[in-house]
């Protein structure tokens, strides 16, 4: 299914920066990443919660619900562990203007498109990145939508499928199907997408953890470039 939650995207960063080379072995850029983490989870499901809501893969979740789920999955669902990858805009922002870890973890929702490779379809765009990830029954409707390859624990308690409440009115204007029950599901993934998005999920932390362990100064350039481009934020 893909939910709403209340979320900011710095989270999934953060939890990215933990498990990278050259971050894991610097113990002061490590624990900087943890208390950041902490604070964030400190703060979920009150009034200074972090983010705001915000479209997500529960990923934890199929639908329609079957029972044949890996052992560690269904165990994780049965007790109320919410695994997500979140969704973002990014306020519009061109690709090559995003911080260099979305670039990497970033897939396309369609309608929007990766960016092609140079000279492909006559393009002078420079990144290789191809995949898109297609929703159920009909395309997302935002036409700038991104989701981060990487899964990790909300912070905070589902709201709602997605669209959020406060928007159901415009599902219809929106062309979205679904009912106004706050779960039942608007959009969602079919099997064959939610496999091949588990495995660019994989792909992209493999190719991620290698670039790091090629260049110990890499995952380390890359949390303080976002450090500096979120100071303000």
């Amino acid at each position: 299914d893909i939910c709403c939650i209340h979320e900011t995207l710095a989270t999934v960063v953060e939890h990215i920066f933990t498990k990278s080379p050259g971050i894991k072995d610097d113990p002061v850029v490590l624990q900087r990443c943890r208390a950041a983490l902490k604070r964030i989870y400190a703060l979920a499901g009150t009034a200074q919660q972090k983010g705001k809501e915000r479209p997500c893969v529960a990923m934890s979740i199929r639908y329609p619900a079957d029972d044949d789920r890996p052992p560690q999955r269904a165990r994780r669902a049965r007790e109320g562990v919410l695994m997500i990858c979140i969704m973002g805009t990014f306020g519009g922002k061109p690709f090559d203007a995003l911080d260099a870890v979305y670039q990497h973890f970033c897939i396309a929702v369609a309608p929007n498109r990766s960016p092609r490779a140079t000279g492909e379809g006559g393009s002078s765009e420079t990144c290789a990145l191809r995949d898109e990830l297609h929703v159920c029954p009909q395309p997302w409707t935002h036409p700038s939508q991104w989701i981060v390859a990487y899964e990790y624990r909300s912070p905070s308690a589902m709201c709602s499928t997605w669209p959020p409440v406060s928007k159901r009115g415009d599902r219809s204007r929106n062309g979205a199907s679904g009912g106004d029950s706050a779960t039942e599901p608007a959009y969602w993934l079919n099997d064959e997408q939610l496999d091949w998005f588990r495995e660019k999920c994989a792909e992209r932390m493999e190719a991620w953890s290698a670039m790091c362990t090629a260049d110990p100064d890499f995952a380390l350039s890359c949390e303080r470039q976002f450090r500096v481009s979120h100071l303000f934020r």
